[in-house]
């Protein structure tokens, strides 16, 4: 169950509605549309979960300052490094408020100033009381989890 909701019992609406209200992700790919602009992705998913279009873009612009792209916000996503693509895709994640957010290698595109902000980012989050649950082989992104769960030659183990 996630968030109170027995995923089993749900159609493939179902699920897909639990998770525009409840998850966040931060794919190692991105998955971004790469024809708009920073903000506008961000944009498009709060438009998703029924925010006008000016609450829309007054959280997008928040959620991308707190990652640290208040000046390439209006670019478009083709014109970002890879590490400002990967903030792109966190500050969709954070914007949205939602109860979990999954990522997979959130700093693997990042330089290290970049990657330390996006980290305090996450525990920041992690602590108001919302579950963050990362996919890594970085020991800085490691080192912020409460619980840590290895996969070490096809066992799971508990650190």
């Amino acid at each position: 169950s996630l968030c109170g909701t027995a995923l089993g019992a749900l159609d493939v609406e179902g699920r897909a509605n639990v998770r525009r209200k409840h998850v966040g992700f931060v794919f190692q790919s991105f998955h971004l549309f790469t024809a708009l602009t920073a903000r506008a992705n961000v944009e498009c998913v709060l438009e998703m979960k029924g925010h006008s279009r000016r609450r829309a873009t007054q959280l997008a612009e928040r959620a991308l300052e707190r990652v640290g792209l208040a000046a390439r916000m209006s670019h478009r996503i083709d014109r970002l490094s890879g590490g400002e693509r990967q903030r792109v895709a966190l500050a969709r994640a954070l914007a949205t408020e939602p109860d979990v957010i999954f990522g997979d290698e959130p700093t693997s595109a990042l330089d290290p100033a970049s990657a330390a902000r996006v980290l305090d980012e996450l525990r920041a989050y992690a602590t108001s009381g919302r579950s963050v649950v990362l996919a890594t082989h970085d020991p800085r992104v490691r080192a912020i989890g409460t619980r840590v769960v290895e996969l070490v030659d096809g066992r799971v183990r508990t650190a």
